[in-house]
Formats: C-alpha cells, sequence, structure tokens
C-alpha cells in the first residue's frame, strides 16, 4: 500500500508537468495513471489508458483485470452520456 501511494505521488507530479510516455511505464503504473482519469471523471481517457495496459502488456495480471473491468466501464460511460443527455 505505501508503494501504491509512493508511486501514485510520483505519477501525479509527472503527469503535472509533461506527457508520459506510456511505453516506458510498467503495467500497474499505467493502471494508476487510468485509475486516476476515471476518479477526476475522464472517462474516455481511463478507458483508452486501461486499455493500453492490455496492448503493452497482453498477458499480465492487469490486462486480465483491465478485461474484467472494461464490461462495467463501458456501462459507467453509458450511463453517465445518459444522465447528461437527460439534464440538458
Amino acid at each position: 500500500m505505501r508503494l501504491a501511494l509512493m508511486l501514485l505521488a510520483m505519477l501525479v507530479l509527472v503527469a503535472c508537468t509533461e506527457e508520459i510516455a506510456l511505453e516506458t511505464l510498467e503495467p500497474q503504473e499505467i493502471y494508476v495513471l487510468a485509475e486516476n482519469d476515471l476518479e477526476e471523471g475522464r472517462l474516455k481517457d481511463a478507458g483508452d489508458t486501461f486499455a493500453e495496459v492490455e496492448r503493452l502488456y497482453p498477458y499480465s495480471n492487469w490486462a486480465k483485470l483491465d478485461k474484467a473491468l472494461r464490461g462495467g466501464a463501458a456501462q459507467i460511460i453509458l450511463r453517465s452520456a445518459i444522465i447528461r443527455i437527460r439534464r440538458h
């Protein structure tokens, strides 16, 4: 947990200053970036970043987790879109 928090802090600092080349990151680092996008409401960015985990590391446990969660993420994006449409 402590390592994850340190990693998250490092990624946030780097992300604030420049664009990160995902190819240079480990799968868990990319996953943390995607989770941050999701928490910040950047749903499309989150989905794209989660997909990069699978593209770059297709046999990792992180990619398997992405596949399992992707259906749920798609439902969240769809529900958010429906809510936005209903508000307008």
